[in-house]
This record gives C-alpha cells, structure tokens and sequence, in this order.
C-alpha cells in the first residue's frame, strides 16, 4: 500500500482526480485480500516466563531485504526448549524505495540500517525489563 501511495504522489494525482485503471486494479485486489488477515494470529506473549526453565536457549534473529520498490525487516525470537522450539515475530518495519534512483546495494544497506536501528531497540527493551 506504501508502494501504491508513492505512486500516486509521483504521477502527481490529486484526491479530486479519477484514478488510472492500473491503479484501481490495484486497489481492489488488495481489498479483496484485506478478509485473509482476520485468520492472522500472532501471539502477544513472546516469552513465557511461566514456563521458561534454566536450560531454555534464546536467540534473537533479525532479517532485512530489499528490492527496486521497498525494503523490510523482522526480528524474531526462538526459545530452544529441550524438546521443542518456539518461534515468534517480534517486530517488523517495511520502508518505500526512495524515488531517486539508487543501486540495488545501497537499498539493500538503507534495509540493514533499518534492521540495526530496530534490534537496537529492542536491546534496550530486553535490557529494561531484566
């Protein structure tokens, strides 16, 4: 939707202006898929310490990527028990490409700063609530 929105500001259409097909197209496809996120469920409690025992293994994983169009991160948490593992989304930011033309590489770089600046965060959450 970011995407679509700077597309908008860059083909400089106005709220009063009738939309191109291409882009109604768009829009309605993602209406559409809008009922799918009521069957998303993720869980609020990232780490039961009801449950959490002295051998519990905890990793934090952060993922970045980007294309031409946008860049995104996530971070997850895994808590390794001794007989199964537990995988849960911590975070995620996504960001629009900026309009002037830059490489492949520097967007994949503008990503990883996002994703440091993110588990940063995150550090100073974890740090607070031990």
């Amino acid at each position: 939707m970011k995407c679509l929105i700077q597309e908008l500001w860059m083909n400089k259409i106005t709220w009063d202006k009738d939309l191109p097909l291409k882009i109604v197209e768009r829009w309605v496809n993602w209406c559409k898929a809008l009922p799918i996120l009521r069957k998303l469920k993720i869980p609020r409690c990232i780490l039961d310490s009801k449950n959490a025992e002295i051998n519990d293994i905890i990793e934090i994983h952060t993922f970045s990527d980007a294309s031409k169009l946008a860049n995104g991160t996530s971070i997850y948490v895994i808590v390794k028990k001794q007989h199964k593992v537990l995988v849960n989304l911590i975070t995620s930011k996504t960001r629009v490409a900026p309009l002037k033309a830059i490489t492949l590489p520097r967007l994949e770089l503008l990503g990883a700063l996002v994703a440091a600046r993110l588990i940063s965060n995150i550090q100073e959450i974890i740090t607070i609530k031990r």
